[in-house]
C-alpha cells in the first residue's frame, strides 16, 4: 500500500424525492497488479466520508493524517504507514518521519491486536 494508490475523489448524488444534488467525498483505493492479474478488471474499493460523526469519517481521517505527514513521503510509491517522529508535540504540523514500518512490523502490530481482540472476547463470553 502507498500513498499513491489511495485518492480523494467527490461523487455527486441525489437525495430524496425531489432529486436534490449534493456531493459526497470518498477515498478510492487502486491495488498494484500483478502481471497475471493484468487482464482482470481492477477491483474497486471505497469508503465514503461519514458526514454524522467526523472525528470517525475515514475521509476527515485519512486527510488529517495526510496533513501530519513530510510533504517528501506524500508522493511516494512505496510508503504508506510511517514511524511517529520522536520529538512530536501536539501543535507540530510533522508527526511521522519519513521513516516507512516494516512490512514484518505490521503484521506483528496486526496479531496484537487480534490477540487483544479474542482476549476481550473470551473474557465478555
Amino acid at each position: 500500500m502507498s500513498f499513491v494508490q489511495i485518492v480523494k475523489q467527490w461523487r455527486r448524488t441525489t437525495i430524496g424525492r425531489e432529486g436534490s444534488v449534493s456531493r459526497t467525498a470518498l477515498l478510492k483505493y487502486y491495488p498494484k497488479k500483478s502481471s497475471v492479474e493484468e487482464s482482470k478488471p481492477a477491483p474497486n474499493y471505497e469508503m465514503h466520508e461519514n458526514r454524522d460523526d467526523p472525528l470517525r469519517c475515514p475521509v476527515k481521517l485519512y486527510e488529517f493524517y495526510l496533513s501530519k505527514c513530510p510533504e517528501s513521503v506524500r508522493n511516494q510509491r512505496n510508503i504508506y504507514y510511517v514511524y511517529p517522529e520522536r520529538s512530536c508535540i501536539p501543535n507540530s504540523p510533522v508527526w511521522f518521519s519519513t521513516q516507512s514500518v516494516q512490512a514484518a512490523n505490521i503484521s506483528k502490530m496486526l496479531n496484537r491486536v487480534l490477540l487483544v481482540r479474542e482476549v476481550q472476547e473470551a473474557l465478555t463470553e
